[in-house]
């Protein structure tokens, strides 16, 4: 028998303080579904910080677990511009490396289109 499928969800301001904010919840999230942390709370940094310096705009987070254990997180915008990782950064940048993580760390990560902006994702 396997375990049921979870979800959660929370809206934040788009503002530089909901990225620790959204880490806090991500995290308490699944220390209460008792599920490994890993690497999900620098990912959530990283796609809420985007969220943040591209939509200026309120976010939300979604975390689901699926009844096969695949945990699922989901940034959504307001900013319709498809997210790219940025290739060929100077060593000495300190920006542009947040979805080059994301692909270092997740199983897969994408992203899709909604009718007010876009949700990116990623699976651990």
């Amino acid at each position: 028998m396997s375990a049921p499928e979870m979800h959660e969800r929370r809206e934040f301001d788009g503002d530089s303080r909901s990225v620790a904010a959204a880490r806090r919840f991500v995290t308490d999230v699944l220390t209460r579904w008792h599920t490994p942390l890993g690497d999900t709370a620098l990912m959530v940094s990283e796609l809420a910080t985007n969220a943040v310096l591209h939509a200026g705009s309120p976010f939300v987070i979604d975390v689901h677990c699926s009844d096969a254990g695949v945990l699922r997180v989901e940034v959504s915008d307001t900013d319709p511009t498809p997210p790219v990782p940025e290739l060929g950064l100077a060593n000495e940048s300190v920006r542009g490396r947040g979805l080059l993580l994301v692909t270092a760390l997740a199983r897969q990560w994408g992203y899709h289109m909604t009718s007010h902006g876009k949700t990116v994702w990623f699976e651990v």
